[in-house]
Formats: structure tokens, C-alpha cells, sequence
């Protein structure tokens, strides 16, 4: 059961569809298996995707001083 990460999802909308039919069609995943995605916001990213997953956002600080405060804390 270990953990996977893909990023930038919304940059391949084609494997988004295959990698839905694979997560739900496959039998017997690892209870501790965990998938994360990340992606920016996008209207054709699959909302059944979406729907059957835990949200998480993470919106950037307003202004220079905030932001790099941030990057170096």
C-alpha cells in the first residue's frame, strides 16, 4: 500500500478518463494505497473524478512579501 502522485492532471485530460475506469474497475487495492492528484482548475476535467475524491485547496498569499515569507518558512 504505498502512495502516488501525479501532478498537473489537468494537463492530460485523455489519461484522466482511463485512469477513473482503472481506480474503479480494479479489484482489490491495498487499503492503504492512496492516490493524489493535483490540477488546476479546468471544465473538462471528469467531475465523477472529483465527485468520488477528498478536496483539498490550497490558494496563494496575497502579495510579494506574504508570498515569499511563505516559500522560506
Amino acid at each position: 500500500g504505498g502512495w502516488a502522485l501525479l501532478q498537473n492532471c489537468h494537463l492530460g485530460l485523455d489519461f484522466m478518463d482511463e485512469l477513473m475506469e482503472t481506480v474503479t474497475e480494479t479489484d482489490g487495492v491495498h487499503g492503504s494505497f492512496r492516490l493524489w492528484l493535483t490540477t488546476e482548475a479546468h471544465r473538462h476535467f471528469p467531475i465523477t473524478l472529483l465527485q468520488m475524491s477528498i478536496k483539498f485547496t490550497n490558494e496563494p498569499p496575497q502579495g510579494l512579501k506574504a508570498g515569499l515569507k511563505r516559500t522560506y518558512a
